[in-house]
């Protein structure tokens, strides 16, 4: 079986700053405990590394949290509102922003417009922690799908953007809408280079029996990695991979999503390239909480 190893793959600089970030907070003297308002990135198994240093993740957090807690928060690499940093600030924790940069960029181009009288379409995910703080002023409108835009007044003031891990496919669509109907409508692509690089890889590989792409199903990019391929697999792990159906293909490629660790790709290439073997039977992980934080 010929295993294709699509780069680039893994971890994008945003995610390495941020889990830098709380192994620095962690190794060093900020006021403890320390926790993270949300999934620091979209990865269990890096949660749980986490967890096993004594870091504390507020799963599906909302601002009251902050009256609960002491000691250092830490925003996520998706970015957080005004008014949580406003209320941290409120309760003197110690503040940690791991927001990433490509998410902070969006943020400034969302309210230099709105600040000049524009209104925002937002291409994003409902519920997504990026989207969640791109859309808190009542001005930024939340577009999932076309249909999204048909109940509103689009000959208005308006710019159009997007979260950084949507499919390079679903904002074409909207944006060849907008462009053909209401020109007059600013299009500013915010897709991130390290999404847009990692989708153009698989479509430049796109003719394998499968395709692996290695993340957790909270993962947006790595959701929107696995769309692209008609044989596209998410797979957490090689406990994931179904040996009865890996036998009856020839090509197999593999991705994996921004917030997959090295560790975890590899196992899961390693198993695949010794699959003919019969040497890995048992696909059980047998990685470490300090293989997982390894950021070499």
């Amino acid at each position: 079986m010929k295993v294709i190893k699509i780069k680039p793959s893994g971890y994008c600089f945003g995610v390495v700053n941020a889990i830098k970030a709380v192994i620095d907070a962690h190794n060093s003297n900020v006021p403890k405990p320390i926790n993270i308002y949300g999934m620091l990135i979209h990865n269990k198994q890096v949660i749980n590394a986490l967890s096993s240093l004594g870091i504390n993740t507020i799963f599906n957090p909302t601002i009251e949290d902050l009256s609960n807690i002491k000691g250092t928060i830490i925003f996520t690499a998706h970015g957080i509102s005004s008014k949580v940093i406003s209320e941290a600030k409120k309760r003197n924790l110690h503040i940690i922003n791991a927001t990433c940069r490509d998410v902070l960029k969006t943020m400034k181009i969302i309210n230099k417009y709105l600040n000049k009288g524009y209104e925002v379409l937002y291409i994003g995910k409902d519920n997504h922690p990026e989207a969640i703080a791109a859309t808190e002023d009542g001005r930024v409108h939340l577009i999932e799908k076309l249909p999204d835009l048909f109940n509103l007044d689009l000959t208005k003031k308006f710019i159009i953007t997007n979260q950084t891990t949507m499919s390079i496919n679903d904002i074409k669509e909207i944006h060849d809408f907008v462009s053909e109907k209401f020109p007059h409508i600013k299009i500013i692509d915010e897709i991130c280079n390290a999404t847009r690089r990692r989708q153009l890889a698989v479509l430049e590989n796109i003719d394998t029996d499968i395709l692996y792409v290695v993340g957790d199903k909270k993962s947006n990019n790595s959701l929107n990695l696995a769309s692209l391929h008609p044989n596209g697999r998410l797979i957490e792990g090689i406990s994931d991979i179904d040996i009865n159906e890996l036998k009856n293909f020839n090509t197999v490629s593999v991705t994996a999503g921004a917030s997959t660790p090295k560790a975890i790709i590899n196992e899961v290439i390693d198993y695949l390239e010794h699959f003919d073997d019969n040497s890995y039977e048992n696909n059980n992980s047998k990685l470490t909480a300090r293989d997982i934080l390894n950021l070499n």
